[in-house]
C-alpha cells in the first residue's frame, strides 16, 4: 500500500510538470531559434523538463546511493555537477543540429535549465536523504525491540526457575510431613503452571488475570503453612482491563514467604493492589528478623533483581520501586506504575 501510494504521488507530480507547459501562455515573441525553426514553445519546455526528470532518478537512484554514501560529499558534488555539464552539452548538441551556428550564443535559455537542474538534484537529494534517515531510525527502532525482547523473554525464562525451586521446597516440606495437602498443593500447582506456559507468554495481559495468578500462589502457600502465616490481600480496582507485565509481581510475594516467616512470632503478610485511572500501585508488608535478614542462600534476591531489570525495560521512566525495614522490623516492597 505504501509503495503504490509513493508511486501515485511521482505520477501526480511528473504529470502535472508536463501538463505545466500547455497551462503557460508562450511569448509574444519567440526566441529567435524557436521563431525561426517554428519549434513548438511547448515542446521546447518538455524536452528540458525530460532531461530533469531523468536527472531526479538518476541524482536519487545512482548518485546517492552509490557515490555519497560509498565515498562523501566531494565525489558526490562533483558527479552532480559533471552530469549538469554533460547535459547542457547534450542540449547545445541538440540545438546546434538544428539552429545556425550563429544563433548558438543565444541558445538554448542557459539560466532556466541550470536552476531547474539544480533546483531538481537538490529536491531529489533531499528525499533520498530523508527516506533513508527514516529507514535507518526503524531499523535501529526495530533493532532495540528485538534486543528488548530477547532480554525480556531471557529474563522471563529465568522467572519460571526460581518460582518453581520455591514450589519445589514448599512440596519437599509437604513430603516429609506426609501431609494430606500434598493432592491440593499439585492441583494448585498445575493451575499456576498453565498460567506460566500460556498466558505468561502474551506481552500484555489484565491486572484481573495477574491477580488471579497471585491468589493461586498465595493459596498454595497457606496449604502448604496452614494457620502457621497470616495473610491478608486486599485489591481495590478502580480502573479495570489495565494492561501489565505478566509474572511482574509475584518476587514480592515470593520474597515476602521466603524471608517472612521463619523464626518470627506470629509471621504476617499484608498485601494490597490498587489501580485509579494513572497508575498501578503494589505493596507487599511482611515481618521479618534480623536472623531472616543475615542469612541469606546464593538464590536470595534473584526475583527481585530480575524484577528491577524489567521494570527498568518495561517502564523506563513511568515507575518506582522501593524497599525499607521499619523501625519495628516490617520489611516493606511497594510498587507504583504509571500506565497511562
Amino acid at each position: 500500500m505504501k509503495n503504490k501510494l509513493t508511486t501515485f504521488i511521482h505520477v501526480a507530480v511528473w504529470s502535472v510538470a508536463f501538463a505545466f507547459p500547455f497551462f503557460v501562455t508562450p511569448p509574444t515573441t519567440p526566441p529567435p531559434f524557436i521563431q525561426e525553426q517554428q519549434i513548438p514553445f511547448r515542446l521546447f519546455i518538455i524536452f528540458f523538463i525530460f532531461l530533469i526528470a531523468v536527472m531526479f532518478y538518476f541524482n536519487m537512484n545512482v548518485l546517492i546511493p552509490k557515490v555519497l554514501y560509498r565515498r562523501n560529499w566531494f565525489f558526490f558534488l562533483m558527479s552532480v555537477f559533471g552530469c549538469y555539464f554533460l547535459l547542457l552539452a547534450f542540449v547545445f548538441a541538440i540545438v546546434n543540429m538544428q539552429f545556425p551556428v550563429h544563433n548558438l550564443p543565444t541558445q538554448p535559455p542557459v539560466v532556466f535549465f541550470s536552476f531547474l537542474f539544480f533546483f531538481s538534484s537538490a529536491i531529489s537529494t533531499s528525499i533520498r536523504l530523508s527516506i533513508d534517515k527514516v529507514k535507518f531510525d526503524n531499523q535501529l527502532r526495530e533493532k532495540d525491540n528485538e534486543n528488548l525482547k530477547s532480554e525480556l523473554s531471557l529474563l522471563r525464562s529465568q522467572v519460571s526457575p526460581h518460582f518453581m525451586f520455591n514450589v519445589l521446597n514448599s512440596l519437599s516440606a509437604l513430603a516429609r510431613k506426609k501431609s494430606d495437602q500434598m493432592e491440593p498443593v499439585i492441583i494448585q500447582l498445575s493451575k499456576l503452571m498453565r498460567y506460566m506456559l500460556y498466558d505468561s507468554e502474551d506481552e500484555k495481559i489484565t491486572v484481573e488475570r495477574e491477580l488471579e495468578y497471585l491468589n493461586s500462589y498465595i493459596s498454595l502457600q497457606k496449604l502448604r503453612f496452614g494457620n502457621d502465616v497470616e495473610v491478608e490481600f486486599k485489591t481495590r480496582l478502580e480502573k479495570r482491563g489495565v494492561p501489565i507485565e505478566p509474572m511482574l509481581l509475584i518476587p514480592f510475594v515470593e520474597n515476602a514467604f521466603k524471608h517472612g516467616i521463619g523464626l518470627i512470632v506470629q509471621p504476617k503478610i499484608e498485601i494490597e493492589f490498587t489501580t485509579n485511572s494513572s497508575h498501578i500501585s503494589f505493596t507487599v508488608r511482611n515481618k521479618t528478623s534480623l536472623v531472616n535478614i543475615n542469612d541469606k542462600d546464593s538464590s536470595s534476591g534473584i526475583g527481585l533483581v530480575n524484577l528491577t531489570r524489567r521494570l527498568r525495560l518495561l517502564y523506563k521512566d513511568r515507575h518506582e520501586i522501593k524497599t525499607y525495614i521499619t523501625k519495628d522490623s516490617w520489611h516493606i516492597a511497594h510498587l507504583e506504575i504509571a500506565w497511562s
